[in-house]
């Protein structure tokens, strides 16, 4: 599948800069992460590239701390976010095109994307542990975090 000549994000494991706006593949050709600043880059986004799916959620962004720390979701809000990524990969209308999962900019909400897309991998397309934080955790978040 094409990327509609976005352009792509380095492979898994590597350790290059991290750019906002690239596609970071993690079912390559089916199902990508991209960060974008605002909602008006992630409608430019669209426009530029309609062969791409794009969408987000909320869970990435949910966690209710118990004291003054931030980390990932709670369990409901994984399998949740598992259940919608599977729709979407299942759905009809949607079987040949390519995915684009997006967050914003905050360092956080990235990373528990990141968690999360990795937590998909293994429930659902059954990635051991390693295999899902190389493709998602180690090539999206822990890149150096540029602008």
């Amino acid at each position: 599948m094409t990327t509609d000549a976005v352009p792509l994000g380095p492979e898994p494991g590597d350790r290059a800069q991290f750019e906002v706006g690239n596609l970071y593949q993690v079912i390559p050709g089916r199902l990508s992460f991209a960060v974008h600043r605002s909602q008006a880059h992630t409608a430019a986004a669209i426009r530029e590239h309609p062969r791409l799916f794009y969408f987000s959620s909320h869970e990435h962004e949910a966690y209710r701390s118990y004291c003054d720390e931030t980390g990932p979701t709670d369990l409901h809000g994984v399998v949740s976010f598992c259940r919608k990524v599977k729709e979407m990969m299942d759905h009809e209308s949607l079987k040949n095109r390519e995915l684009v999962y997006y967050a914003g900019l905050d360092v956080g909400h990235r990373t528990n994307a990141a968690f999360l897309l990795g937590a998909y991998l293994v429930m659902d397309r059954g990635f051991s542990p390693e295999e899902g934080a190389l493709a998602t955790v180690n090539s999206l978040c822990m890149l150096n975090p540029g602008p």
